[in-house]
């Protein structure tokens, strides 16, 4: 019986100190001011206390007593816990003397020794939780142990309210560039919420991103930021300084890459394609990190900016807009960066990528032709781009949309013989005699002024057209 009474009490006690050790992460935290009055309200499960202050409150040395308050100021702090209730009222007159009472319950009991030990043993929560006389505390602790000694204290606080006061008064300091990048990384390491840690970041974003010291701890603070909404905020204030360099850019791009959000990834990219002169490398990233966009919308505005950034993309910059592409389901947003694209000096060989990219992933007839319609009024075109054509035109079912096709192919005013010969093969294969001898007839004028290879290939295109009337048409065409 004893021995199982005394597991029972074991257990209890186990279960109260797991539970107490805890009571800070589910708690709550007010702090309230009104024309220079304080009230703080701190509230756990098994405990909570209040403090009220007005003026300036004087903290003894080693933190256990109240020394000093301006005149007429006073200090109030109450404590509940398992059902008892505690006091201290310590007011400051207008020669700054104070009066300190402590009650328990609602009676008054001796101040010395009672109430000064419970202040002692009170005032450590309170520095833990509260605001409460911060800045002398911190330049005591400063001066006494420096910037290790200032963050060792901040680690022993209990709010990210709280901790990123004390970082802010830190900050104040005469620090050195190693000094103020120990403090950064500390920052990521003790604040917790990405509330706070987001704006203490972007609030002194110009001295954190001034030296490379403080710029590689600044990134690795804001690698800790879980939220897609602050961390896109964080990197977006850090990409819109110019005076940080393209490899500190790309590092800020690394850290892109854990928001799961397409507006929040879409919003930093576009932040750093319109704000900067990207470097290639950088583009590239950007390009490959837009792969994990799956919207649509947000991946097509995306690489429509990321292509306006340049007049001319490279090769391997193009293949990898088209890579992100393949993950388009839309014709439509497809085509769209299509147009982009057509607006780029591009080689041949390019051209013939892009068309090759088009035939393959636009199934839509009417989004197929006008992606190809669009290239062949810009440029001109060559062998390896008429080969992406025709592969597209085997693709469109719609005799309409392929006739406009040819049509467009045959105001290319430099088609070889060759080329002409490898169109008519495939114009002979249009079903629709009114559009096979719309297509020939287009093409006529180019046939004319070639030799009989052309001519014949024309003439076996035209044989497939059954009616008379159009097929004399289209041999009238290059009579």
């Amino acid at each position: 019986m004893f021995k199982i009474y005394f597991l029972s009490i074991i257990t209890i006690i186990s279960f109260l100190l797991f539970a107490v050790s805890d009571t800070h992460a589910q708690g709550s935290y007010s702090h309230n001011v009104n024309n220079g009055n304080h009230k703080i309200k701190v509230k756990t499960p098994f405990t909570s206390f209040e403090v009220e202050y007005e003026g300036e409150i004087i903290i003894s040395d080693n933190d256990e007593d109240i020394v000093g308050i301006t005149d007429g100021g006073y200090f109030k702090v109450k404590k509940s816990a398992f059902g008892s209730k505690r006091r201290i009222e310590i007011d400051a007159d207008r020669n700054g003397r104070l009066t300190k009472k402590y009650f328990v319950g609602r009676r008054e009991k001796t101040y010395v020794p009672d109430g000064k030990d419970w202040l002692a043993e009170m005032l450590p929560d309170v520095f833990r939780t509260t605001t409460l006389g911060a800045e002398s505390r911190l330049d005591r602790i400063y001066e006494k142990g420096g910037v290790d000694g200032a963050i060792d204290e901040i680690e022993d606080l209990d709010s990210d309210h709280v901790k990123t006061h004390y970082f802010d008064l830190l900050l104040d300091k005469n620090l050195s560039p190693n000094q103020l990048a120990e403090v950064i990384e500390a920052m990521g390491d003790e604040i917790d919420s990405d509330h706070y840690l987001s704006n203490i970041l972007k609030d002194n974003r110009n001295a954190f991103l001034a030296t490379d010291q403080s710029i590689n701890a600044y990134i690795e603070a804001a690698e800790s930021i879980s939220s897609d909404h602050y961390l896109s905020e964080v990197l977006r204030d850090a990409i819109e300084d110019n005076s940080i360099s393209e490899a500190h850019v790309s590092k800020l791009l690394d850290i892109s890459d854990s928001i799961s959000s397409d507006h929040y990834l879409t919003e930093v990219f576009n932040t750093l394609l319109s704000d900067r002169k990207i470097s290639d490398g950088n583009l590239r990233k950007v390009l490959v990190l837009s792969e994990s966009i799956s919207s649509d919308h947000y991946k097509t505005e995306l690489l429509k900016e990321a292509i306006n950034t340049r007049r001319s993309l490279d090769d391997t910059s193009l293949q990898l807009v088209l890579d992100a592409l393949d993950d388009v389901g839309s014709d439509h947003y497809a085509t769209e960066v299509i147009k982009e694209i057509k607006r780029q000096d591009l080689s041949d060989p390019m051209i013939a990528q892009v068309l090759s990219y088009s035939a393959d992933n636009i199934s839509s007839d009417h989004y197929l032709s006008e992606s190809i319609r669009d290239i062949i009024n810009k440029y001109d075109i060559g062998n390896d781009g008429l080969e992406a054509i025709i592969e597209g035109l085997e693709q469109i079912s719609s005799d309409h949309y392929a006739s406009e096709i040819i049509e467009d192919l045959s105001d290319q005013s430099n088609l070889t013989e060759d080329q002409l010969i490898k169109i008519l093969a495939f114009v002979g294969d249009i079903n629709s005699d009114h559009y096979l001898t719309e297509s020939l007839k287009e093409l006529a004028p180019h046939v004319s002024e070639c030799g009989s290879r052309v001519a014949d290939a024309y003439r076996d295109a035209a044989r497939n057209i059954s009616s008379e009337t159009y097929y004399g048409r289209a041999l009238k065409a290059i009579d």
